[in-house]
């Protein structure tokens, strides 16, 4: 009897018990993956805060080294004709451009020395244009490296086919190296972080008076408009970067603390204005990946501006509308429900996507004497 009550109690589970033991440990899984994602969300989050912070400091180390000046959106400079005799300095063989910064070097470009990134500024002869590196990188896309201690060969190499994940949102899901057939500013690595180029304003009151910056443009053309509906954006005069001119820090007289410098792009919701074919944003200028370009450009030769975007009436995280002009693309991030923003003085804020646009805009400014006590 002992026998047969002992081998009775070391019975195994039934399948009833299994499967509700089972749908327990389902059910305890879904509660805990909500807060495992947001622990996660909020790392990325966190690690996108410190690489603007990175960001952020190397413009003041910038600005310390040059007479308080910040970089330009796009550089200064006119390549043809001016520090070399090349015609292939900016990577055309037509006319000299008419504006300084056209095929140009980004401001991101301007702070690598400033991130320990001295190996890849050396690498460059800054007697050629950005957008010639470009074209050179994509036309040798694929040859192998040189070994050369020529800068006019090295930085081909070095430029377009260096990522740089200090340049890229770590919630941002897409190879940030775009090695897709296309020159127009796309191909080679890229940067999800961008610089606020000023607001086109839509009324001309702000604070119910006027601004100082109320529509005044550097105009990246010579016969473009000076509002809207400009070939490829007209760059406004009162943002931190602006069109080949570098803004010193006293001129962000609305406050640094007050004052946008750089923020994330693109927006999460931009897969939400796919094409029917999914290859593209509606607007057939905007194709993978998204509208990100390589981070050391700072222009084309038809005055596209890459690496900064000038604000309309689009908040953070709005769709891009169809046949939305490239430098008017709106900022936002792959995070949820807002962006990390880098302020001028060097601090990073997270900010939601419910933000008053009018706000917004008013911190996208250097100059409007706007209300300082702004709250968000």
């Amino acid at each position: 009897m002992q026998n047969l009550n002992s081998r009775s109690s070391r019975r195994g589970f039934t399948l009833v018990e299994l499967l509700v033991v089972i749908a327990i440990i389902a059910i305890l899984v879904g509660l805990l993956l909500p807060a495992v994602q947001a622990a996660r969300g909020s790392a990325r989050r966190m690690e996108c805060t410190n690489k603007l912070k990175q960001l952020g400091t190397a413009v003041h180390n910038y600005a310390s080294s040059n007479k308080e000046k910040l970089p330009a959106g796009t550089d200064n400079k006119i390549y043809r004709g001016t520090a070399t005799t090349d015609a292939a300095a900016n990577g055309y063989g037509g006319s000299k451009p008419s504006k300084p910064g056209l095929e140009g070097f980004s401001q991101i470009f301007y702070l690598t020395p400033y991130m320990e990134m001295n190996t890849v500024y050396d690498s460059v002869d800054l007697n050629y244009s950005g957008y010639y590196y470009l074209k050179q990188g994509y036309s040798k896309r694929n040859n192998n490296p040189e070994t050369s201690t020529d800068k006019k060969v090295t930085g081909i190499y070095t430029l377009c086919r260096t990522k740089v994940p200090a340049f890229v949102c770590p919630s941002f899901g897409e190879d940030p190296n775009n090695t897709e057939p296309t020159e127009e500013g796309q191909y080679g690595p890229l940067s999800s972080y961008q610089g606020f180029a000023g607001v086109y304003w839509t009324s001309q009151i702000v604070n119910s008076k006027p601004s100082d910056d109320i529509n005044t443009y550097e105009v990246t053309q010579e016969n473009a408009c000076i509002y809207q509906n400009t070939t490829h954006g007209s760059i406004p005069d009162n943002g931190v970067f602006t069109w080949g001119k570098q803004i010193k820090l006293g001129q962000i007289t609305d406050g640094t603390s007050n004052t946008y410098m750089m923020g994330e792009a693109p927006t999460h919701k931009v897969n939400d204005v796919r094409s029917k074919n999914g290859q593209g944003l509606k607007d057939n200028a905007q194709t993978y990946p998204y509208y990100m370009r390589a981070w050391f450009v700072g222009a084309d030769t038809s005055g596209r501006m890459f690496q900064c975007k000038v604000v309309r009436d689009k908040s953070l995280n709005e769709l891009p509308e169809s046949s939305t002009l490239f430098n008017t693309l709106p900022f936002g991030s792959f995070h949820s429900t807002g962006c990390n923003i880098l302020s001028a003085d060097g601090n990073v804020q997270f900010v939601s996507d419910s933000i008053d646009p009018h706000v917004f805009r008013q911190k996208s400014t250097r100059n409007g004497r706007e209300n300082s006590s702004m709250e968000e």
